[in-house]
This record gives structure tokens, C-alpha cells and sequence, in this order.
């Protein structure tokens, strides 16, 4: 894809020279980010929102996740994309599906180790979630619209205790912005 390569150059130029350099390199600010393609890696910075019981968050925690979306067509805004999520020690993988022009919306689930007594069980809680993405920039690359900047927002509003152990309901949630890394 030469076009992701340039409009990673771009987005580089952009971080090092401002957006006057930037946009003399052959983008233009796209006021269409509803027709924006998201592909490629995404750098967020986030803050925990909600964290019920939840080991080793709080509310107020700053979070720094890279995500990386492929899309299910070969050209323009695709009805699907796929997300890999990183987190702390592991990644996700999940479908979002266009819901609005420019939104994605979708849900996983993965599991969580959890200690019961002296077993530690490692499918111990299973925790569903959502993930719902806006875009928020994009440039036009030779006819390309390109997402550049997106919002987020991941939810986990229970998580489901599969061990015998009684443990009070947890919940989390957070919120980020994100740009395009340039490759």
C-alpha cells in the first residue's frame, strides 16, 4: 500500500515540522471524516473513567495502548474493520462494524487468571466488552481519505466470576484519543 506509506511520511512530517510542512508534502485537511478510511497502527493515550474491583486500575489512571485496525475492503470507508487491542500483557482481537458515518462499534470478550483459595484458576473471570471508535481527522492523500486522529471508548460493565469463590461485581471503563503512527 504506497499510500499508507506516504500518508505515515506525512503524518511524520506533520508531528516534526507542523502542519504547514505537512500539508505542502501533498495532503490536504479532510473535513469528511465520515468517508475516512481507518487502516493501519494507532498510538492512544487514555484515562481509566470506571474501575469497580478491578486489580491494578483506579479511576484517573493514564493508559498508552497501540491499536491496529485492517479493513475488510480493498478501498473508501469499509462496512467492517478488524481491531487488534493491545493491553498490559496480551491483545484482542475483534471485529468493529460501521454503525454511523465515520463510528464503529464492536464486542469481545477475553479471560482473566483468578485466584480462588490456593487454586489460581486461568480462565477464572470472563469479561465481555464494547469498543466503540469515532473518527475524528482525516487527510486527503491524491484522492485518499485517510483517518488520522480517532476517539474511543471501551466499556466492561460486569465481569463474570467462573470460579466457586464469592468476590463483589467488577466494572471498568476508559476512554482515548489516538493518532496515526507513522511506519
Amino acid at each position: 500500500m504506497r499510500w499508507i506509506a506516504l500518508l505515515s511520511a506525512i503524518v511524520a512530517a506533520t508531528v516534526a515540522i507542523g502542519e504547514t510542512g505537512a500539508l505542502a508534502a501533498g495532503a490536504r485537511h479532510s473535513a469528511d471524516t465520515a468517508r475516512a478510511r481507518l487502516e493501519g497502527g494507532y498510538i492512544l493515550k487514555g484515562r481509566v473513567t470506571v474501575a469497580t474491583a478491578v486489580r491494578g486500575e483506579h479511576v484517573g489512571q493514564h493508559l498508552t495502548r497501540r491499536w491496529k485496525f485492517t479493513p475488510t475492503c480493498s478501498t473508501g470507508s469499509c462496512p467492517r474493520i478488524g481491531l487488534t487491542r493491545g493491553r498490559r500483557r496480551a491483545s484482542n482481537q475483534l471485529v468493529l462494524r460501521r454503525v454511523a458515518p465515520g463510528r464503529y462499534r464492536g464486542s469481545g470478550s477475553f479471560y482473566r487468571p483468578l485466584r480462588c483459595g490456593r487454586r489460581l484458576y486461568q480462565h477464572g473471570e470472563k469479561a465481555p466488552f464494547t469498543i466503540t471508535v469515532r473518527i475524528t481527522a482525516a487527510v486527503d492523500f491524491e484522492g485518499v481519505i485517510v483517518a488520522t486522529a480517532i476517539h474511543a471508548r471501551y466499556a466492561s460493565p460486569k465481569r463474570i466470576n467462573l470460579t466457586r469463590c464469592v468476590l463483589p461485581p467488577t466494572r471498568e471503563s476508559a476512554v482515548y484519543r489516538g493518532h496515526l503512527i507513522p511506519t
